[in-house]
Protein backbone atom coordinates (compact mmCIF):
# COMPACT_ATOMS: atom_id res chain seq x y z
CA UNK A 1 0.00 0.00 0.00
CA UNK A 2 3.00 2.58 1.30
CA UNK A 3 5.04 2.05 -2.55
CA UNK A 4 1.26 2.58 -4.19
CA UNK A 5 0.96 6.04 -2.13
CA UNK A 6 4.34 6.91 -2.90
CA UNK A 7 4.67 6.34 -6.73
CA UNK A 8 1.03 8.18 -7.07
CA UNK A 9 2.59 11.13 -4.99
CA UNK A 10 5.67 10.60 -7.32
CA UNK A 11 3.25 10.89 -10.61
CA UNK A 12 1.45 13.76 -9.69
CA UNK A 13 4.48 15.73 -8.36
CA UNK A 14 6.31 14.93 -11.85
CA UNK A 15 3.01 16.30 -13.60
CA UNK A 16 2.88 19.18 -12.21
CA UNK A 17 5.32 21.30 -14.06
CA UNK A 18 3.37 20.42 -16.98
CA UNK A 19 0.41 21.39 -16.04
CA UNK A 20 1.29 24.76 -14.67
CA UNK A 21 4.31 26.15 -17.36
CA UNK A 22 5.34 29.61 -15.53
CA UNK A 23 5.56 32.89 -17.28
CA UNK A 24 9.42 33.75 -17.45
CA UNK A 25 11.67 36.40 -18.58
CA UNK A 26 9.49 39.38 -18.34
CA UNK A 27 10.57 43.12 -18.52
CA UNK A 28 7.49 44.46 -16.20
CA UNK A 29 6.45 42.99 -13.18
CA UNK A 30 3.03 43.31 -11.59
CA UNK A 31 0.76 41.71 -9.02
CA UNK A 32 -2.66 39.73 -9.45
CA UNK A 33 -4.22 42.59 -6.92
CA UNK A 34 -3.68 45.25 -9.91
CA UNK A 35 -6.37 47.43 -11.24
CA UNK A 36 -7.06 47.48 -14.98
CA UNK A 37 -6.08 51.43 -14.94
CA UNK A 38 -2.79 50.35 -13.12
CA UNK A 39 -1.99 47.87 -15.66
CA UNK A 40 -2.99 49.65 -18.68
CA UNK A 41 -0.40 52.36 -16.68
CA UNK A 42 2.63 49.99 -16.63
CA UNK A 43 2.32 48.90 -20.66
CA UNK A 44 4.93 50.31 -22.66
CA UNK A 45 3.15 48.68 -26.11
CA UNK A 46 -0.48 49.04 -27.07
CA UNK A 47 -3.00 46.22 -27.07
CA UNK A 48 -2.55 47.05 -31.31
CA UNK A 49 1.09 46.54 -30.70
CA UNK A 50 1.01 42.92 -29.07
CA UNK A 51 -1.58 42.09 -31.85
CA UNK A 52 0.93 42.88 -34.19
CA UNK A 53 3.55 40.41 -32.82
CA UNK A 54 1.03 37.46 -32.95
CA UNK A 55 -0.22 37.89 -36.20
CA UNK A 56 3.34 38.77 -37.58
CA UNK A 57 3.60 35.11 -36.35
CA UNK A 58 1.36 33.63 -38.71
CA UNK A 59 1.68 33.55 -42.78
CA UNK A 60 -2.19 32.36 -43.78
CA UNK A 61 -3.70 35.08 -45.67
CA UNK A 62 -7.12 34.46 -43.27
CA UNK A 63 -6.11 35.20 -39.83
CA UNK A 64 -7.11 36.90 -37.29
CA UNK A 65 -7.14 38.23 -33.81
CA UNK A 66 -10.33 36.88 -31.77
CA UNK A 67 -9.47 37.92 -28.59
CA UNK A 68 -6.49 40.26 -26.37
CA UNK A 69 -6.56 41.00 -23.02
CA UNK A 70 -4.14 42.80 -20.53
CA UNK A 71 -2.96 40.93 -17.45
CA UNK A 72 -0.95 39.50 -14.55
CA UNK A 73 0.37 36.49 -15.19
CA UNK A 74 2.78 34.77 -12.38
CA UNK A 75 3.90 38.15 -11.65
CA UNK A 76 4.44 39.42 -15.32
CA UNK A 77 2.52 42.13 -17.10
CA UNK A 78 1.06 40.55 -20.45
CA UNK A 79 -0.87 40.53 -23.30
CA UNK A 80 -3.05 37.65 -23.71
CA UNK A 81 -3.64 37.29 -27.44
CA UNK A 82 -5.73 34.48 -29.10
CA UNK A 83 -5.13 34.31 -32.85
CA UNK A 84 -7.20 31.97 -35.29
CA UNK A 85 -5.66 30.77 -38.49
CA UNK A 86 -6.45 28.40 -40.79
CA UNK A 87 -8.76 26.60 -38.54
CA UNK A 88 -6.05 26.65 -35.47
CA UNK A 89 -6.02 28.54 -32.69
CA UNK A 90 -3.46 29.62 -31.26
CA UNK A 91 -2.50 31.55 -27.67
CA UNK A 92 0.37 33.86 -27.14
CA UNK A 93 1.72 36.03 -24.19
CA UNK A 94 2.99 39.06 -24.98
CA UNK A 95 5.41 40.83 -22.84
CA UNK A 96 3.78 44.47 -22.23
CA UNK A 97 7.35 45.92 -21.85
CA UNK A 98 8.99 44.84 -24.82
CA UNK A 99 6.79 42.92 -26.88
CA UNK A 100 8.74 39.73 -27.02
CA UNK A 101 6.54 36.09 -26.97
CA UNK A 102 6.78 34.33 -23.50
CA UNK A 103 4.47 31.84 -24.67
CA UNK A 104 2.93 30.51 -27.49
CA UNK A 105 0.34 27.69 -27.46
CA UNK A 106 -1.42 25.89 -30.57
CA UNK A 107 -4.52 25.29 -28.06
CA UNK A 108 -7.20 24.13 -30.69
CA UNK A 109 -7.96 23.10 -33.68
CA UNK A 110 -11.72 23.26 -34.39
CA UNK A 111 -13.47 20.98 -36.13
CA UNK A 112 -16.88 21.41 -38.39
CA UNK A 113 -18.57 20.55 -34.95
CA UNK A 114 -16.55 23.23 -32.76
CA UNK A 115 -15.30 20.72 -30.97
CA UNK A 116 -11.52 20.33 -29.22
CA UNK A 117 -9.06 18.32 -31.78
CA UNK A 118 -5.94 18.73 -30.36
CA UNK A 119 -3.94 20.47 -28.21
CA UNK A 120 -0.23 21.25 -27.83
CA UNK A 121 2.04 23.33 -26.02
CA UNK A 122 5.41 25.54 -27.70
CA UNK A 123 7.78 26.03 -25.76
CA UNK A 124 8.59 29.70 -25.37
CA UNK A 125 11.35 31.26 -27.31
Amino acid sequence: MMKKTLFAAAALALSLPALAQKVEGCSVKTWKTATTAELTNLAKITKEDAQKVALDTKTLADKKVTETKLESEDGCLVYRVDVLAGGDKTGFMIDAGDGKILRERNSTRLSTTATKVKEKVLPSK
